[in-house]
């Protein structure tokens, strides 16, 4: 005689009976996507493995030193790996956030200066960390500020600060924990933040993921200015909103940003005549959701999903998109695009964050 069930197990049986599986738990049909072809396989990636297995690399970006330097998105380490041998080397710093607190450590974003400074938000922890590449040293500060992001300019002084929940302020950095710090308030509209970036002016550019419009702070006026996001294809996707997550500014100080729940990706350029200043990009595979977006300043924009396990890199004049299948299963969140000095191609770094590996992504053709 077989065991009766136990009161457990009736009540699982009842619930798989209630979703009723025979026609089907999804609200939508589950197909396969064809295999890449054509310049979708006209590619080569390398994929490094990180020394570290528990490392989860959330941005990566090339130092001075040709070195790929990465942030770790569950613990206070910064880490650096050797493209040419594969060798790794990590430093870490001392957590932030208040005793007894539940604030997680981590790092949230990560921007390199070009003068071997990586400005580090550190989660909750109450301040960013700037970490000196060529050092090797940390200067920690604390300030209030959910979700600390830091951008920094070297034009007047001045670095921003903002992100989720966190009012936007602009800092200068004095050394040794010390700060200047001014709270910005924008007239005509939230400055809140997913993400934010500065042009070659300092101007700082940012939006959240519910906004309906991309705003932009004057760096010597503090004025700012609001710039519609088009209803279409603003949302089409998912049901947050049709703003933006992460976001990157080119050498034209152009803003492109990853229209995360929208299925785009978007341009602002306020140099140009007003109602022409922002132009959207679907990206052609569904549910795509791209994070953010990066142009490589000769005509291409790269952008990556966190879970589509695909990367894309679109013709800003034809319009063209070519998609990329990485090798394994990948979470990303920041991209990195290597830019060409030598008139060839443009090619992309990524993290695997929750794999410990890095992979670079080199198309052969255009």
């Amino acid at each position: 005689m077989g065991r009766e069930p136990s009161a457990f197990q009736r009540q699982q049986a009842e619930a798989l009976a209630a979703i009723n599986l025979s026609k089907g738990a999804w609200q939508y049909p589950l197909k396969a996507f064809p295999r890449p072809k054509g310049k979708d396989t006209q590619v080569i990636m390398t994929m490094y493995e990180l020394k570290r297995p528990l490392a989860k690399p959330h941005d990566v970006q090339i130092g001075q030193d040709g070195w790929v330097y990465y942030n770790d998105f569950n613990d206070n380490v910064i880490g650096k790996l050797n493209p040419n041998t594969g060798e790794t080397k990590e430093y870490r710093y001392p957590y932030m956030g208040e005793k007894g607190s539940f604030t997680p450590i981590g790092n949230r974003t990560m921007m390199h200066d070009g003068k071997g400074k990586f400005y580090i938000g550190t989660q909750n922890q109450l301040g960013p960390a700037i970490f000196d590449s060529k050092s090797e040293t940390f200067d920690l500060y604390k300030f209030s500020g959910a979700m600390t992001l830091a951008r920094s300019s070297e034009v007047d002084g001045w670095a921003w600060n903002g992100g989720a929940g966190a009012a936007l302020s602009r800092v200068q950095f004095k050394g040794n924990g010390q700060i200047v710090r001014e709270t910005v308030r924008g007239e005509g509209g939230s400055l809140g933040a997913y993400d934010i970036a500065v042009d070659s002016k300092n101007n700082v550019y940012g939006a959240d993921r519910t906004s309906t419009a991309i705003w932009k702070v004057d760096a010597k006026t503090l004025k700012a200015t609001f710039y519609p996001i088009p209803a279409k294809p603003r949302g089409l996707e998912g049901s947050v909103g049709g703003g933006m997550r992460r976001a990157v500014i080119d050498s034209k100080d152009r803003f492109w940003w990853g229209g995360f729940d929208g299925g785009f990706i978007g341009v602002l350029d306020t140099k140009l005549a007003a109602g022409q200043e922002m132009k959207l990009f679907p990206v052609p595979l569904p549910w795509f959701q791209p994070y953010i977006a990066e142009n490589d300043d000769a005509g291409y924009t790269w952008t990556g999903s966190i879970s589509a396990d695909r990367v894309a890199r679109m013709n800003e004049v034809t319009g063209e998109w070519t998609v990329y299948l990485l090798p394994r299963e990948t979470n990303l969140r920041h991209i990195h695009v290597q830019r060409s000095e030598n008139g060839g191609l443009s090619s992309l770094w990524v993290g695997m964050n929750h794999q410990a590996r890095i992979v670079h992504i080199e198309p052969l053709t255009k």
